[in-house]
Formats: C-alpha cells, sequence, structure tokens
C-alpha cells in the first residue's frame, strides 16, 4: 500500500519515513504487533508521543464524536463481513470501455463476448480499490451448472486465461459428488493461457460442474499488493458425455453483464458470517479496568463455551482439525458517517456543533482513540484491527491504517489508538472500523498454533477527535526509533556501535531477534499544499543528525557530510 514517502539513509544512521508499508508480513500485507502498556494504562507501541500531543493541543482540540454502546444501543454502526463478495463477479463481458488491460487479456477470448471473473473499474464493488480492473480480496466466486443426468464419463473442454496470485489463490474446475460435496478436477494458479480438456468420472447418476475461484485476504487489485486483469476469462466451454450430453457455450447469444448463460450460472460463495455483537457485565480478569457496561464482542452466534470466563464463548474457529482451513472470521463494525465540520459539545455521539470556519482549515491532525480488553495470545491468531475511511463523492475509499493487527497475551483492559492524520483529513466525511480477524488459514505454524481461543476482544468508548496544525506534522512509534546498542567490539569501548531500530523485523525467526537498521517516521501536511518536492522530486523530507562525540580515533570520519551518512537513496509516494 503506498501511503507516505520513503527515505533510506545508508549504513551509519538509517532513517524510513513511510506508512503501512513497513515491515508488513510478505503475504498479507500486514504485520501482528503487541500493544506494550505504560503505567498509565495506555498503549505504548503505537505511540506515546499521542499523550503530549493531545496534552499539548487542548485548546484547539475538538471532539467529534464519542460512542459508548449504552445501554446497549448501536448508535447507528453496522456490521460487515470482510469475507463476503457484495456481487456476483462471473458475468458476461465484451470489455469494452473496462479500463486499464494490464497483462493485455480483458478481451473475449473467442468472437465477441466471453465469460469473466472480475470488477471494471466503474463497478460498486471496486470503489475504493488501488488496482481497477480487476479481483478483490476474499473472493469466492462460482461459474456452475445445475444438477444433470449423464452416461458414463464426462468430458469438459474449454478455453481459460487466469490472472491469480501464484500459489494463494486458484481457479478450480470442480464436480458435486452429491449434497454439494465438491471434488476437484484441475486447478490453476498464478497466470496463464490454456485450452483444456478435463474428465469427471464419477459413479453418481447426477452431478454438477463448476468453475470455482477462491482468494484469500491479501494481495489482489482492491487492496493493491498485484495488479491483475481479473480472475480468469472463460470460452467455448464444452460438456459432453459418452451418450447424447452435448453442449457448448460461447457466450455470444448472452448480453453484456449477464450473471446467466445457457446452462452455466454465477453464483457469489457464501462468507464466513458474522458474530458481533453487544454485551454488557461481561467476565474480564483485569480488577482495575473493570467494564461491566456494553461494548462490542465478536462471539455471539458462537458455539464453544469458554472455560476461563463462565457464561461467555469463545471467538469462532476456522475450519478444518488444526483449525487452519478458511475461511476464516475476518469482519468489522463500522461507524455511522462521521461529519469533518462538525463537534460534539458533550462528546458523545450527537455532533451538534459547527466548526467555526475560520479553525476548520487548520484542523490537519485526527486521533482515532478506544478500550480493548485482550487476552489474545499471538499462539491464538486471533487479532484485533482498526481502520479510518473517507468519502469520495463516488464511494468509500479503501480502509486506511498501520499496516499492522494487534494481540496481546494480558488480560487487561487497554486504551489504545492512533494519530490517523496521514489518512483522512479536510472535509470529507469519515468512517471507523473495529474489528477482529483470525490469522489462522495463513499463519498457521508461522506465528502460532491456532491451539486456543478466547471470548475477546472487545471494545468500548470509541472517538474521534481533530486538532490543530501549523505545517507539516510528523508522528512516530517509540518501537520503531533506535535502541541502546553496544560497541560491535566488545574489548573496546571506543569501537564503532550499530544503528539499530528498536523492532524486531522477523518476529516468527524465534528465538533469533532481528532489528532493523531503519527508523521509521511519517510525515504529513494536511494543512495547506502538502509536502514540498525537493530539486530531485522527492519529497522534502530530511533527517538531520548530529554526532557530538565518535572517539579518538583518526580512523572515524568526519562529523558531517556523506562520510557520516554513508549514502542516500530518495523513493517517493503520496505525501498527504
Amino acid at each position: 500500500m503506498k501511503k507516505a514517502l520513503v527515505i533510506l539513509l545508508g549504513v551509519c544512521f538509517v532513517a524510513l519515513l513511510i506508512g503501512s508499508a513497513v515491515a508488513r508480513d510478505a503475504k498479507l500485507g500486514v504485520r501482528p504487533m503487541r500493544e506494550w502498556v505504560g503505567d498509565d494504562g495506555s498503549a505504548v507501541s503505537t505511540d506515546t508521543g499521542l499523550r503530549g500531543l493531545y496534552q499539548e493541543a487542548q485548546a484547539s482540540t475538538l471532539c467529534l464524536v464519542w460512542y459508548t454502546f449504552e445501554t446497549s444501543d448501536w448508535m447507528g454502526w453496522t456490521q460487515l463481513d470482510l469475507t463476503s463478495v457484495p456481487d456476483t463477479c462471473w458475468h458476461v463481458d465484451d470489455f469494452t470501455n473496462v479500463g486499464s488491460n494490464n497483462h493485455g487479456h480483458l478481451r473475449p477470448i473467442e468472437g465477441t463476448k466471453s465469460m469473466w471473473c472480475g470488477a471494471r473499474y466503474s463497478d460498486l464493488v471496486a470503489c475504493g480499490w488501488d488496482y481497477a480492473p480487476g479481483y478483490g480480496n476474499n473472493w469466492i466466486q462460482n461459474l456452475g451448472t445445475e444438477a444433470f443426468t449423464f452416461t458414463g464419463a464426462i468430458t469438459v473442454q474449454f478455453h481459460a486465461w487466469y490472472d491469480a496470485e501464484d500459489g494463494y489463490d486458484y481457479v478450480r474446475v470442480q464436480y458435486d459428488e452429491g449434497e454439494d460435496t465438491w471434488k476437484n478436477v484441475v486447478e490453476y494458479t498464478g497466470q496463464g493461457d490454456t485450452v483444456a480438456t478435463v474428465l469427471v468420472a464419477t459413479t453418481k447418476y447426477q452431478t454438477k460442474i463448476r468453475f470455482h475461484f477462491t482468494a484469500d485476504s491479501g494481495y489482489s487489485d482492491q487492496d493493491g499488493e498485484i495488479d491483475t486483469d481479473g480472475a480468469c476469462v472463460l470460452d467455448s466451454i464444452s460438456v459432453t458425455d459418452e451418450g447424447s450430453l452435448s453442449n457448448l457455450e460461447t457466450f455470444e447469444s448472452c448480453a453484456v453483464d449477464a450473471k446467466h448463460c445457457g446452462i452455466w450460472y454465477a453464483t457469489p460463495g457464501a462468507g464466513y458470517g458474522m458474530y458481533s455483537g453487544l454485551a454488557e457485565a461481561l467476565e474480564d480478569k483485569d480488577p482495575c479496568g473493570d467494564n461491566f457496561q456494553t461494548q462490542v464482542v465478536f462471539y455471539v452466534g458462537s458455539t464453544e463455551n469458554s472455560s476461563e470466563y463462565p457464561g461467555l464463548f469463545n471467538t469462532p474457529w476456522c475450519a478444518g482439525a488444526t483449525h487452519a482451513d478458511g475461511p476464516c472470521q475476518n469482519e468489522m463494525v463500522i461507524s455511522p458517517e462521521i461529519d469533518m465540520t462538525k463537534y460534539s459539545s458533550a462528546c458523545d455521539n450527537n455532533q451538534d456543533m459547527d466548526i467555526d470556519a475560520g479553525l476548520l482549515p487548520k484542523l490537519g491532525g485526527a486521533i482515532l482513540r478506544f478500550t480493548v480488553y485482550r487476552d489474545l495470545p499471538l499462539d491464538n491468531l486471533v487479532l484485533y484491527t482498526w481502520g479510518v475511511r473517507s468519502w469520495t463523492g463516488v464511494c468509500w475509499s479503501s480502509w486506511q491504517d498501520d499496516g499492522y493487527v494487534y494481540y496481546g497475551p494480558d488480560k487487561d483492559f487497554i486504551f489504545t489508538g492512533s494519530d490517523v492524520s496521514a489518512y483522512i483529513g479536510g472535509t470529507a466525511p469519515v468512517q471507523i472500523g473495529i474489528g477482529v480477524f483470525d490469522a489462522c488459514e495463513a499463519w498457521y505454524n508461522k506465528y502460532g498454533t491456532c491451539a486456543a481461543h478466547t471470548p475477546s476482544p472487545w471494545f468500548d468508548n470509541i472517538r474521534l477527535y481533530r486538532y490543530e496544525t501549523e505545517g507539516p506534522q510528523w508522528y512516530a512509534r517509540e518501537i520503531d526509533f533506535f535502541q541502546d546498542n553496544f560497541p560491535t567490539d566488545f574489548g573496546n569501548i571506543e569501537s564503532y556501535v550499530r544503528a539499530d531500530m528498536a523492532n524486531d523485523i522477523r518476529p516468527e525467526a524465534n528465538p533469533v531477534i532481528d532489528p532493523g537498521d531503519s527508523i521509521v517516521v511519517q510525515a504529513t501536511s494536511r494543512v495547506g499544499k502538502g509536502i514540498a518536492a525537493d530539486a530531485s522530486g522527492g519529497p522534502a523530507v530530511y533527517l538531520h543528525v548530529k554526532a557530538t562525540y565518535i572517539g579518538p580515533s583518526p580512523t572515524k570520519p568526519a562529523l558531517h557530510g556523506a562520510d557520516l551518512c554513508g549514502w542516500v537513496a530518495w523513493g517517493a509516494g503520496p505525501t498527504g
């Protein structure tokens, strides 16, 4: 995801100015992060500077909205199953004005029309995507037949162009062995063009055939991690048996955007389902932070009683004996539309006051805050998430966040959140999303074993503030700064010291700790015209380093310029 600018400064001192792309897991585009808690109960991994920032700006900080959910009132929030596709995406297409044609295959395979599993740029399903046309995360899309009788073996022939994330997303040809028990005949992943003939041999007297596309929760045109021409283009599908069955579909006789053509019907797959709800008098294990009033939970409808929390249920599992098969729980609760031009005089869910017209252009900062009860050991791989998005005038943007999914093994409430100035601003309405993500399908035996679940997480006191800014703002977390370190030559205190980040960039490589050689800072300028460009065309953001003492050795570099820094490489992304 391209949310900030990037600067790399070499071996001696290294700085990385970036948004949520930093330290992302190579597959899902996110990385698990434990939130540490300070003496005051606030999460410190998200930035201890937030408390100082809020205190400094009290005179010009406005509480836009605060949601308490009392008493069992959703206050306009809605539920969203992120594994549920909002549309049927197999459809007949002639690819006229379809949009960017990245790999040159957004065209009919034969004739003037083909069946396509994908979304056009103009489709509602593609609103807020980083790339479109293409396909999205968590897609389950079927193109299949009704049940039919047959004689002997069935032969299926087709011409297909497929473009799916290699090794993770698949186009499969399947048949039904009875009662919707599907078996694979052949599967395709990656990118390719095939004219195929496959044989379906079943002892049943009746069956169904389908082309079944599945995408996991990361790396698609939706999140911008890959750019495809959609999952699959199909044409000239022939189904014959050893008797009189013979059907050929070229899609030429069907209208553009048709979801049904001949014997073929397009349907979306079912999502995992929603388990979010409101609950009170929860049995938590935090004697210093009890909250017996209404909170948002994600276990409503689960069937597993919790042995440690009497009367409560654990969040639901992924499928399979090891709970490592998808789909898995991945859902959010979403706030009502929040007006960025109004605030709440009582700091509640009622935005009853207009922000002064003179102050409004100066409110370049935004802070999201909430409380969360954890008891989420990393081994469980049940993590909590947050995100914000803005209205573009046509649709909602994609969800913006810091690139982490969060856990914490302690049985406690924490007061957490993040500065979200880089993701929202101006006067466009915004929404907040808070959720839970079961990552066992992707991270089983990498970060955890998925051996247990708890009833948590649950959330309360979700609020959004705006604060006044003057000029560009920067935001950083202590975990992404340089840590104290030791000389490389333990026998010589005057030897060089590595500039290591406090963050472990390979947390899965336990017990090895591999600190990064970068520091991470976000820089934004919501007020004015953004961050200016320097002479090279990159963002005019600079790291100034002052070394007051580097020891007596004459072989060490001077305290200035390139000798101190080593090398400099510039890169740029959106600066806000």
